[in-house]
Formats: C-alpha cells, structure tokens, sequence
C-alpha cells in the first residue's frame, strides 16, 4: 500500500469512527446507513435483522438507495449472498454478482456488480442480522470495506442492545402498570423521599384522597394525626433498607373515618432507583368476623364444657377433635387420652363396622340414634344413648355426637320388665296411636297370641271383639281431648278376644305414665272365666 492508499485508508476509517460516534436519535439506524454508503462511496446500504420466529427471513431495519430511503420490507435470504453472511463471518463478492446469485429485478435493473455483508451479533453472541453494502462497480478494497463494517457493525449492535432493553423496560413498566392499576388492594409507590410517586384506583377509593392530592407528596401536607402517620413512615424507612414488613394497623380516611387495613412493605427497584411498594387492604369486616367467631367459639365453649351429656366432637374419619368433661367423667378418661383417637379407647375395633356406618350416616346429613354397652377406663360398663348430628366446625364438616348414661334407665327397664315377665295378670301395653308395646308372658297364655305377632300391631283390631270396637275408639278419643276414660282408676268387667275368635270376661284396670317415646297405657287384665 502506498503513502496515498494509506492516507485514503486513515481518511476513510477516521470518517467511519466520526460517523459512528455522532449519529443519534429516533432515526439513528438509518443515519448510519446512509453515512456507510456515503463513506464507501455505494448505491445500497442496509442493516437487516431475523424475523421474529423465522430466522430464514430478514426485516428491513434500515434500506439506503440511490440517496433515498425506502420503508421497512422483508425478504427470503435462501439464494441471496445475505445467506453466507448470517451467522457466519464477513463475505464479499467483488464483481460479477448477477452471474452468481439470481438476484431480484429491482437489483438486476440497477445492474450491481459486488455485495459485501458483516454479520451483526447480539450481547450473548447469537445471529442478529447483518448490514451489508451493494454496488454497480467493482469493490477493489475488501479489506477497508470489511473494517469500516465492522466499526459500524459494533455500534449497530450496542444501539440493537439498547432497544431490546427499552423494549424490555417498556414491558416491564406495562406489566407493572396493569398489574398495580388492576389490583384490587391499595398500591402506594414510595421514593426515597418519602414521597408518593404513584397511587392506584384502588388507593383513591381506600382512603378517599384523588390521585392529584397525593402525588409528589408525604404525609405532612394531607393533615393525618401523627398517630396514624409515624407507624407508617417506620414501616417506609425500614423497607428502604432492604426490609419487607407485614403488619394490620388502624388507619384514616379523608373524611375522618377509622378502619383496620392490613399492610405489606416491599423493597422495589423503580427506574433504577430504590422504592418501596405499599399494598393495602381492609379488613375491618374480616376483624369483625374474626371477633363474632370468637364469641361464638366462646359461648360454644361454655356450652360445650357446661353439658350434663358428654358430648365429642369428630372429623369425618372419626378422629376426635374435642370431648368435654362430662364425657371425661363418664368414660374415666383424660382428654388428653382421646383427642386424635379414632378406634380404641372408647370405639372397640368389634364394633369398628357399625361405627363406619354410623359416622357415614353423620356424614349424609341425617342425624343418627344409637345405643351401646361400651366399657370405662376401669374396666366397668356402662350403657349409652348416642345422638349423632352433622356440625360445622372450624369451617368444615365434623360429627357431633351427644353421649347419655342411660345405665340406670337401662336398669329401671330391667327391673320393670322382670317384674312384667313375673306377673300372673295380663299386661298389655299402648301407645297413644292404640298400637301394642309390650305384650307379657300371661297375655300370650289368657289370648293365645304370641308376643312377637302382636307387637306393633292395632290392640282393637287384636284383643277387642268387632262389635265392641266402637266403644273402645270413643273412649280413646274422650280420653285424649279431655284426660278422662271410663277404664282409668278402676276395675270393671270386659269382654276380650283370643287369638282363636273365641270370647271370655276379664277384669281390667288402666293406667297412664310417660314413655320413652311419649304417652302410654298401660293395661292390667285378669281372665275371670273360672270365677264366673
């Protein structure tokens, strides 16, 4: 090279260096490539970049022809020298480029001749297009072209870097932007001032104040009592040194109302500057839920705790939650004992099965009725009516079951019904619907029926003959409306019926208790045949 070439060299690398550092602004990509073409003295010049998703086909970043701009367009690279360039190195082609590229019309028309390219590549060394120089005469320095290239091609990459962050940002600040406006929590944004810098929809309607009114300032200028302001400040300063904070405080209103907001402090990074992040929420109804919650759990307690009946509490498992300390008193255990026990100590595994269904019964929704002979701590027995009922407990589904010490009903029973079986009278016994209940072993004896056939069954339509049903009826029916019967509190004479249609006279004698399952009567009756 001569001292002239390299002089023309310098010249020509001095005004690359010029160009690439003055260039700026909105339209700085089309700035450099028309200075590249200036500066090589071409007719095109051009930066490209892969379409999103095809990176067979280029974008038009930037197109300078014949001292004109034309508007983005796109094309295919597979045939075109722009395909050797991509991903790959610096190619030139000096001369004869119609003969070795079938090349579109438009450059078939100018008539070109050389095309040189440099690949472009992004911050983590992936293809990120090219910029490329074509021209009607021969290129004769490929050398000085590939330099000046790669000079601009640096530039074009910082700028191609610089727009995917703004893009990235721009992103960003949409997707924070949608997320604070949408949030249904109160959105405060903090500076390091203790200033506000941004305040969401949700904010205005919280607390009252308009988005103009707050902006740019504290506290200090919307007149809130210190006793709202200091804890709240605190909790800014804190956040501002890296802390993220939770608490509920009792906050204001612009009109002067009072209410309790749960409130949460995040360290956030704002256009690269500290910031805290305030969302609020309120919960003053959550606060009054909570506290009739636990009244309610207060007066259950009492209840619960305060019940002749022992009573547990069961998940659905049959795992027992709660007992109260008449059911303590009742089984001999501790509470401690049972709570977290399904089978065992109360629930023998025998009756496991029976203890599945009841709970299942529970579990439908239907209230379940049950008695047991189960066994104490001590090793005694005792028997049990059990009422089960479904409950919401904690805000789910539990059993109820309502434990009572039948034992010495159970024992009354036994005796009544000894001295019933031992009796040498009749003893029949109604229901207030005239239904037999009990039916003794001299019935079956004076009327022939056996117990088991008659139980359940109409005492009329059974023990009384058909002429003399009426009778009977109406002095049920009088009995019932007005507490008086011809039979109550006395012995008369009777006609009875036996199981094989035949009559005989009997001695009878009513009377009236209260049974389990409401009112009966209770018929003393004596075959007086023999006598007669």
């Amino acid at each position: 090279m001569n001292l002239r070439d390299h002089d023309r060299t310098e010249h020509t690398l001095r005004n690359a260096a010029m160009a690439v550092s003055t260039a700026a602004g909105e339209d700085v990509f089309r700035e450099l490539a028309r200075s590249i073409a200036t500066i090589l003295d071409v007719e095109v010049a051009f930066i490209a970049l892969p379409k999103p998703g095809d990176p067979r086909t280029l974008k038009m970043l930037a197109y300078y022809v014949d001292g004109r701009f034309i508007e983005d367009f796109e094309y295919d690279i597979a045939g075109t020298p722009c395909e050797t360039v991509v991903g790959q190195q610096f190619r030139v082609y000096p001369s004869e480029l119609l003969g070795r590229f079938p090349l579109d019309d438009e450059f078939r028309e100018m008539g070109v001749q050389s095309y040189a390219g440099y690949p472009l590549s992004d911050a983590r060394g992936e293809p990120a297009g090219l910029m490329s120089v074509v021209s009607r005469r021969p290129i004769v320095e490929p050398e000085l072209i590939e330099s000046v290239l790669k000079i601009f091609a640096a530039r074009v990459t910082v700028e191609l870097e610089r727009l995917r962050a703004d893009e990235a940002l721009r992103a960003s600040e949409e997707q924070y932007r949608a997320i604070f406006n949408a949030s249904a929590d109160a959105m405060v944004l903090w500076d390091s001032s203790l200033r506000r810098v941004d305040i969401n929809s949700a904010y205005e309607h919280l607390y009252g104040w308009t988005r103009e009114e707050v902006l740019g300032r504290g506290y200090e200028t919307l007149g809130v009592p210190a006793q709202f302001t200091e804890p709240r400040l605190d909790l800014v300063r804190r956040t501002l040194a890296g802390e993220t904070c939770h608490i509920e405080l009792e906050s204001v209103r612009k009109n002067g109302e009072h209410f309790q907001a749960d409130i949460r402090t995040i360290p956030f990074m704002h256009r690269g500057e500290r910031h805290v992040l305030t969302i609020a929420r309120d919960i003053t109804k959550r606060r009054q839920r909570e506290e009739a919650l636990r009244a309610s759990e207060e007066q259950y307690r009492a209840i619960f705790n305060a019940s002749f009946d022992g009573m547990i509490i069961r998940r659905l498992d049959g795992e027992i939650v709660d007992v109260n300390p008449a059911l303590e008193s009742m089984y001999g255990y501790k509470r401690e004992e049972l709570i977290g026990r399904t089978f065992g100590p109360i629930i023998p595994e025998e009756r496991a099965e029976s203890f599945r269904g009841y709970l299942a019964e529970v579990a439908a929704g239907r209230h379940f009725r049950t008695e047991s002979h189960v066994p104490r701590k001590d090793g005694s027995r005792v028997y049990i009516e059990v009422l089960g009922s479904p409950v919401t407990y904690h805000g789910k589904p539990h059993v109820l079951s309502v434990v009572r010490d039948i034992s010495e009903r159970r024992a009354q029973e036994s005796r009544l019904r000894a001295t019933v079986e031992a009796a040498l009278d009749s003893i029949v016994i109604m229901d207030d619907q005239g239904l037999i209940r009990e039916f003794n072993p001299a019935a079956e004896r004076s009327f022939g029926h056996k117990r088991a056939d008659v139980i359940g069954k109409s005492l009329a339509d059974t023990l009384i003959p058909q002429r003399l049903r009426d009778a009977h009826q109406q002095g049920m029916l009088r009995y019932l409306a007005s507490g008086e019967g011809p039979y109550l509190g006395r012995r008369v004479e009777v006609t009875a019926l036996r199981a094989d249609g035949s009559e005989f006279p009997a001695e009878l004698a009513i009377a009236t208790a209260r049974g389990p399952r409401g009112r009966i009567f209770v018929g003393y009756l004596r075959d007086i045949t023999a006598p007669k």
